[in-house]
């Protein structure tokens, strides 16, 4: 019990400084803009950015966000998936609105233009471009590997449910040995 506790105490500690941490610093230092202005970024290849918005828009999903690589064509983009962090690590972030809507790889270097817009006309919000938490991919797990999960979901399960884990196994584990010892006393 005490061996799968700290297992699980170090999985927390690598999910949180490596993955977590840097998310939410990512989203402080970027700087929100109006929801309806384009933004440029410069991206490597391979380089991964998530576009950020606050806005009424992502609960009623009346916005749409496109993105244009540096010879002009739509860059291809992906949508969040099933568990992301703002269902779960909101709260992490100086900035606990934003949302994560659209996820990009950029298959080119140089800048990329972030076109985001409201369909109704009547939302308005702000939007940023920060570190990715949707993560490229997916795991697959079951006895077959046929069930995939996109890292990013894997990766906000983990960072929620291994700290609690250890906790637990933790209080456990001293419980056990505590009722051990007045078992023994006479």
């Amino acid at each position: 019990m005490l061996a799968v506790a700290a297992l699980s105490a170090i999985g927390a500690v690598l999910v949180w400084m490596l993955w977590a941490l840097p998310i939410a610093r990512s989203l402080e230092a970027s700087t929100p803009g109006p929801l309806d202005v384009p933004v440029t970024i410069r991206l490597a290849t391979g380089e991964r950015a998530g576009v950020w918005m606050d806005s009424a828009a992502t609960a009623f999903a009346t916005s749409s966000c496109s993105v244009i690589d540096p010879t002009g064509a739509e860059a291809p983009t992906t949508r969040p998936p099933a568990l992301e962090w703002s269902d779960v690590l909101w709260w992490v972030s100086d900035r606990p609105m934003f949302q994560q809507v659209v996820g990009i790889e950029a298959r080119r270097a140089g800048e990329h233009i972030v076109q985001c817009a409201e369909r109704t006309g009547w939302l308005d919000g702000e939007i940023l471009v920060a570190r990715d938490s949707f993560g490229g991919g997916a795991i697959g797990l079951g006895r077959t590997g046929a069930a995939d999960f996109a890292t990013g979901t894997i990766l906000v399960f983990c960072a929620a449910v291994l700290p609690l884990l250890a906790a637990m196994l933790l209080v456990a584990w001293a419980v056990s040995t505590i009722a051990g010892a007045v078992r023994r006393c006479p």
